[in-house]
């Protein structure tokens, strides 16, 4: 059985990433870079792209048209997409079109990216898509395993379909991992949203307080996607989710350990929905998920506790 020390490959490879510029992509190519691999980006913004330095190569992309990016992909040893709007966007409302935006760049990614995949010769063996657990949907206590069925909501909805966009790599003889992720932990992402009201001492359960919350530590997610390119027991739906999912109230309260601020100012989703409209979804569906794929593969989480996750974050 691979361990996580596993994913330092035997020799440097090229590596293609869709929608590098992000939060998660950041990190991603730095700690590709750090390990000695090569990294072309693949990307609607170039000059964005370019200023993750000049040891990246950056391919722009025209779509609908994938050529250029299909011989980016000639010989690469790895193909990553995490290309998608940010869901939670504070005081702007889920309309037809801002709706079409999340599931579209999602989606359309991918379908181009699998495209270019197909028409690469030879092509990446291994393609990791980026996924997440809004795939399950709202499901109380219920512990969610990879095996668990999609929820009925828009994300589950929009997951479901990003998903489905990737599936045809399997049917070009390319490795496929989807990773199902988490609430990311880190500077950066959804955490200046998170910690917002406790900055201002107005911090405490957000939604409600039996609500399960998962989530992971960014230097984990990236670590588990290395894992996945570089093991080819990976393969299919892995909740890149932390082992200790936890109630909205102690995630809040260890939240505001981390910040030195108190927690005790309840936001009900009353007050989550005038804030963030249907956004707020995100943040009030109950997901007790556990990574059981991940840990079956022998991939050993740095970060297993939130309130050591969170007092890392912000030492």
């Amino acid at each position: 059985m691979p361990s996580r020390e596993v994913s330092c490959p035997k020799h440097h490879m090229r590596v293609v990433v869709g929608g590098a510029t992000g939060f998660i992509g950041t990190a991603l190519v730095r700690a590709l870079l750090a390990r000695g691999d090569q990294v072309t980006i693949l990307s609607l913004h170039p000059v964005r792209a370019g200023r993750l330095g000049s040891e990246v190569e950056v391919r722009e992309w025209h779509p609908p048209a994938v050529d250029d990016w299909a011989g980016a992909l000639i010989g690469a040893d790895a193909a990553v997409n995490l290309s998608g709007t940010p869901v939670i966007k504070p005081w702007q409302p889920w309309t037809t079109s801002e709706k079409a935006k999340i599931r579209n760049s999602r989606v359309d990614s991918t379908y181009a990216l699998v495209e270019a995949l197909r028409l690469a010769d030879p092509r990446p063996p291994v393609f990791v898509s980026q996924s997440a657990i809004g795939y399950y949907g709202d499901r109380g206590s219920d512990v969610l395993t990879e095996e668990a069925p999609a929820g009925a909501d828009f994300l589950a909805a929009v997951v479901r379909d990003w998903e489905a966009a990737a599936l045809p790599a399997e049917d070009a003889g390319v490795r496929l991992v989807r990773t199902r992720t988490a609430v990311v932990l880190g500077k950066g992402g959804e955490m200046p949203l998170l910690e917002l009201p406790f900055k201002l001492f107005l911090g405490g359960t957000l939604g409600r307080p039996d609500q399960w919350f998962s989530w992971i530590h960014l230097s984990d997610l990236v670590s588990l996607i290395l894992f996945a390119i570089d093991n080819e027991e990976v393969r299919g739906a892995v909740n890149a989710s932390a082992p200790h999912p936890v109630t909205m109230t102690t995630f809040c309260q260890q939240l505001g350990a981390a910040l030195h601020r108190p927690s005790w100012v309840p936001f009900y989703p009353l007050l989550l929905r005038l804030a963030l409209g249907q956004r707020a979804n995100m943040l009030l569906a109950s997901q007790r998920v556990i990574p059981e794929r991940a840990r079956e593969l022998g991939f050993v989480f740095q970060h297993p506790d939130p309130g050591e996750a969170l007092s890392s974050i912000y030492a």
